[in-house]
């Protein structure tokens, strides 16, 4: 449904919901777990944003609306900490996917204006408690740990020239970028190459380095070849199986000979290939 609506690079910075929840920074990995949790909900807005042109933001924070009837222990929530934590979220908890373990809870009030800034585990459970029956219920929780928020999948259209870069390993992992790369920005150091598409159909996976350096310069006058990069702590690599049945799969030969004039530049070395 986003075909044609973002771009390659592009962040989910914030998800709204109609209830009221607000998600904003999270990781891929807790983004994922909070759409997933949420497919049946209508009405959600998702804002995305280009790190290129602005500034992101280096804590995660959410905006959690609860029921006006209810304690924690009803919601399947428990806290700890002289500033009250997430220790845990059952799996029968309705929120279980909007909020994650570690995070702490900043305010809690509801929609009179009242508000309360960092209580301990025991205040918080107690003025849940006493505030049961009571419309506009909210937690804002933040997690200051979070650094900065990195892509988790990012789709690269090649452009004729060098790609400014150098992968090493199974699967091929980018180690490092020049300065004047048209990576930068968009790829993360340490994402890896999953899967590179031509314009035939034909889509080169499960590769390594040297691999992906032969099939590169194998297709070097293909104009709108693309790579999928990705973050392998929190994608797994797309296995044939679930690639399109029309798309002709192909492991390369890492012996195939290469004569034609490369649109990527790639040298390989045994133990990196800079592109």
């Amino acid at each position: 449904p986003l075909d044609g609506s973002v771009r390659a690079g592009f962040v989910l910075e914030t998800m709204k919901h109609p209830e009221g929840h607000e998600f904003r920074a999270l990781s891929g990995k807790e983004m994922t777990r909070c759409i997933n949790s949420t497919s049946a909900v209508e009405g959600r807005i998702a804002i995305l944003k280009d790190p290129k042109q602005n500034k992101l933001p280096s804590m995660t924070t959410t905006k959690l609306m609860i029921a006006s009837e209810g304690t924690l222990d009803d919601f399947g929530i428990s806290v700890e900490g002289d500033i009250a934590t997430i220790a845990n979220v059952t799996n029968v908890s309705p929120y279980n996917g909007l909020i994650n373990r570690g995070f702490r809870v900043k305010f809690f009030g509801w929609a009179d204006g009242t508000e309360f800034e960092e209580l301990t585990a025991n205040e918080l459970t107690e003025v849940i408690r006493d505030s049961s029956g009571v419309e506009g219920r909210y937690m804002l929780l933040e997690n200051e740990t979070a650094e900065e928020i990195a892509p988790t999948i990012v789709n690269i259209e090649l452009q004729p020239g060098q790609l400014g870069a150098v992968f090493k390993g199974v699967p091929p992992v980018l180690t490092r970028l020049s300065p004047d790369s048209p990576l930068n920005g968009l790829v993360e150091i340490g994402m890896v190459v999953d899967v590179l598409k031509l314009s035939t159909g034909k889509v080169y996976s499960d590769m390594d380095t040297l691999e992906f350096s032969n099939a590169l310069k194998m297709s070097s006058d293909d104009p709108l070849r693309e790579i999928r990069f990705i973050n392998l702590d929190e994608v797994e690599l797309t296995k044939p199986s679930a690639l399109p049945e029309k798309s002709e799969v192909e492991q390369p030969d890492e012996t195939e000979s290469v004569e034609k004039p490369l649109l990527a530049s790639v040298v390989y070395q045994p133990d990196e290939t800079e592109s």
